[in-house]
């Protein structure tokens, strides 16, 4: 290769004229702009369902603990504690916790009195870390 350092010779170059390297050379852009483009589209396509999905399962928890605590007055057949501890760590906690709120529904228990305030701080921290680390 005539002496030319490795650093400086690229077979993949040889036979090549200026105008196939820029040619190449823009290509390369275009699919890497159009790779950034893509890839922003489904991220905003991922928070878009993320923020659809998180007011669903707020909305749905909320609704959950008015309903148990209508069924606890009038002594009927009840939603289970485990069930709307998982609508909770299934991202409803602040609709968990609203819900606790507003119907004055499982105040006094610990398990919900701490429990879902800790599910709710620790999702905030998990939003905040993969917000700063993407």
């Amino acid at each position: 290769h005539g002496g030319l350092s490795g650093s400086l010779w690229r077979p993949s170059l040889l036979g090549k004229t200026g105008k196939d390297v820029l040619r190449e050379s823009y290509e390369g852009r275009q699919n890497f702009q159009s790779f950034h483009r893509n890839r922003q589209i489904i991220m905003e396509t991922l928070h878009s369902c993320l923020a659809y999905y998180l007011l669903v399962i707020n909305a749905v928890a909320f609704i959950m603990y008015g309903i148990d605590k209508y069924k606890a007055k009038k002594a009927k057949w009840r939603i289970s504690e485990a069930t709307r501890l998982l609508l909770a760590v299934l991202g409803g906690s602040i609709g968990a916790w609203m819900g606790m709120k507003v119907w004055h529904h499982k105040t006094m228990h610990k398990k919900f009195k701490y429990g879902i305030p800790a599910i709710l701080l620790i999702q905030i921290a998990l939003m905040a870390y993969l917000h700063m680390n993407r």
